[in-house]
This record gives structure tokens, C-alpha cells and sequence, in this order.
């Protein structure tokens, strides 16, 4: 499996993501290495990777680096389609992650 790259800064996609991970009220990290691997948005306090996928973006080799970050650091990650991002007001993408957060996270 090959490992990421650096990457100084996010896309004005992950920035998007970012943003309206941010409007949620999360503490949002960008850009954290783990390991050789790169996520594009980290919240600590749900140990919770969000992943803006491009359209060249590999299920199969999505799922492992997943099955990974989550095996070796415990992170779970949710990912949104560049065309989901794009399409949505941050207004309504903060929504899709709170749906994806609860859904990962359900409260009592």
C-alpha cells in the first residue's frame, strides 16, 4: 500500500469540509499525519478523521488505509464525495456531518 505524501495546506474542498466540520462546534485539525498516512481533517475529541474524496479516490484502497488508521490508532473515518462538498451550502454539509457523527457516535 503506498503511503501519503505531504501536503502543506488542503484543497478549497477539504477547506470546505473543514469549515463546516468546524460549524458542528468541533475542534478541527487539518492535515494530521498518522504514521505515513495524512488525514485531511482531524477531531481529537471524538478521535474522528473526515476525508474529502476526489474523484479518483479508490474504495478498495480507501477502505484499508481505514481498516488501518482505525486498527493502529483507534480513528474512525468519515468520508464526503468531492461532488457532496461541492453541491451543499456549508450550512447543509454541517448537517450531513452531524447525521454522520451521530450515526457513528449515537448519544444515550
Amino acid at each position: 500500500m503506498a503511503s501519503d505524501t505531504h501536503r502543506a495546506g488542503g484543497t478549497g474542498i477539504e477547506l470546505k469540509l473543514a469549515r463546516a466540520v468546524a460549524a458542528c462546534g468541533f475542534h478541527v485539525e487539518e492535515q494530521v499525519p498518522f504514521g505515513p498516512r495524512i488525514v485531511d481533517i482531524y477531531v481529537p475529541e471524538i478521535h474522528t478523521a473526515f476525508e474529502a474524496d476526489g474523484p479518483y479516490h479508490s474504495a478498495r484502497a480507501d477502505a484499508e488505509r481505514d481498516g488501518l488508521l482505525n486498527a493502529i490508532y483507534g480513528i474512525h473515518v468519515i468520508r464526503f464525495s468531492q461532488r457532496r462538498i461541492l453541491d451543499l451550502p456549508i450550512p447543509y454539509l454541517a448537517a450531513e456531518v452531524r447525521k454522520e457523527v451521530e450515526a457513528l457516535w449515537p448519544s444515550d
